[in-house]
C-alpha cells in the first residue's frame, strides 16, 4: 500500500533514533494486514510491534513536522549552554530569575489569582554557605551548597 506519512522518533541529543516510529497509510484496509503480518516481526535482532489506529483516535499533532529534516544541535551551542560559569554570571542569572519570579508573581495578583509556589526565591534563600567547624590547625570554609 502507499504510505502517506511517516514520523520517525529522535533523540534531541544525538539524532539517534528513539526506537518507535508511526505510519500513515492511504486506506485502512491496508493499514490492517500490515500491522496483523508485521507484528512480532523479527527485524535486525529486534522485535516489531505493530498495531492499527483507527483515524479518529489519531491525534491531530502526531504527524506535525512529519516532512521536516532533523536537524541536531549544534555543537558549539550545546558547550555554550554547558559552559561552567563564574559566580558573577550566577549571581546575574539569579538575580534575573528572582526578577521574572516577582512580575510573574505580580501579574497572577493583578488577574486575581491566589496561587502560591516555592518558586526560585525559595531555593535561593535555603542555598546559603554554611561554616563547618574543624580543627584550629585547620580553617577551611566548606560549603554545603549543589554549586
Amino acid at each position: 500500500g502507499t504510505v502517506t506519512r511517516l514520523r520517525l522518533s529522535r533523540s534531541k541529543k544525538t539524532g539517534a533514533s528513539k526506537g518507535y516510529a508511526f505510519m500513515e497509510f492511504e486506506s485502512d484496509d491496508v493499514a490492517k494486514i500490515v500491522a496483523d503480518t508485521m507484528n512480532n516481526y523479527l527485524f535486525s535482532e529486534r522485535l516489531l510491534k505493530c498495531q492499527f489506529l483507527p483515524p479518529e483516535k489519531v491525534h491531530e499533532n502526531l504527524f506535525k513536522d512529519c516532512d521536516r529534516i532533523f536537524r541536531k544541535p549544534s555543537q558549539p551551542a550545546v558547550r555554550r549552554y554547558n559552559r561552567i560559569r563564574s559566580l558573577v554570571e550566577k549571581a546575574r542569572m539569579t538575580q534575573r530569575l528572582l526578577r521574572k519570579e516577582r512580575l510573574l508573581r505580580k501579574k497572577l495578583a493583578e488577574k486575581g489569582l491566589e496561587y502560591d509556589f516555592p518558586g526560585f526565591a525559595a531555593q535561593a534563600l535555603s542555598k546559603k554557605r554554611k561554616k563547618v567547624k574543624t580543627s584550629k590547625k585547620s580553617k577551611l570554609n566548606v560549603s554545603l551548597s549543589s554549586q
